[in-house]
């Protein structure tokens, strides 16, 4: 159940960022000055985004004006670098699991390669989130899976990599080893092409995995070869 809830989530969390970075280049074309993406301080831009966010807004106006500000190819260093300082804080310290997770998933966007201008420094703001995040929430499966898409490729690959040489946890995965965020950090190691690959492939000739159970996934993915992909490309 709790699989399926994670899954579910994820998934409803990529298509809603999907529809809204679309209907935000949209918007961007037609709306006229002053427009409140840059012009609205941006302590009232986060507050509208965070309590749009715990209410479950389908149209949440504060994550596209954050958006918009994002997919500008030459806006303001300050405004830009003061949205992901606000959007970093809510998604460490708020009480509410859904402002958690769509502040963190803004983050990522903020690195994604697809943009016209990337900012520098996400995957070092993405790895403090998920330090400061539960560790089978929602909040650090959605970092993972964003990693595969980050401009930062070597910073992405290293932070994946830190993940899947962690030592068993406490609580026992042995049931549902597919939500063990180790073997997860494997497989997103997958979807990055040559560099995924070198860094498996060094994983396994340095003997960095600690888990039994990790270490067996990454073996088999050695006696195969190391198959990768290229999330960046479309595959045939």
């Amino acid at each position: 159940m709790k699989i399926r809830y994670l899954r579910s989530a994820f998934v409803l969390c990529a298509l809603t960022s999907m529809l809204l970075i679309q209907g935000a280049i949209a918007l961007q074309a037609q709306v006229s000055q002053p427009d409140p993406a840059y012009t609205s301080p941006v302590d009232s831009v986060l507050a509208r985004f965070e309590r749009e966010s715990r209410a479950v807004a389908v149209n949440n106006i504060g994550l596209v004006w954050i958006i918009r500000v994002f997919h500008d190819p030459s806006p303001s260093v300050a405004r830009r670098d003061s949205l992901l300082d606000g959007l970093e804080r809510l998604a460490r310290v708020s009480n509410s699991s859904y402002v958690r997770q769509s502040a963190a998933s803004t983050v990522a966007l903020a690195g994604d390669l697809h943009l016209p201008r990337t900012t520098p420094g996400v995957v070092a703001r993405l790895a403090r989130i998920y330090a400061a995040n539960d560790e089978q929430g929602p909040v650090r499966l959605s970092i993972r899976r964003r990693m595969t898409i980050q401009a930062e490729r070597r910073a992405a690959a290293a932070f994946l990599r830190s993940v899947a040489i962690q030592e068993d946890p406490s609580v026992d995965r042995q049931a549902h080893p597919m939500s063990d965020p180790r073997i997860d950090a494997l497989s997103q190691l997958t979807e990055m092409g040559e560099e995924g690959r070198a860094v498996l492939q060094e994983m396994h000739r340095r003997g960095e995995v600690r888990s039994p159970q990790v270490r067996a996934k990454l073996e088999y993915m050695a006696r195969s070869g190391f198959p990768v992909r290229d999330a960046r490309r479309p595959q045939p």
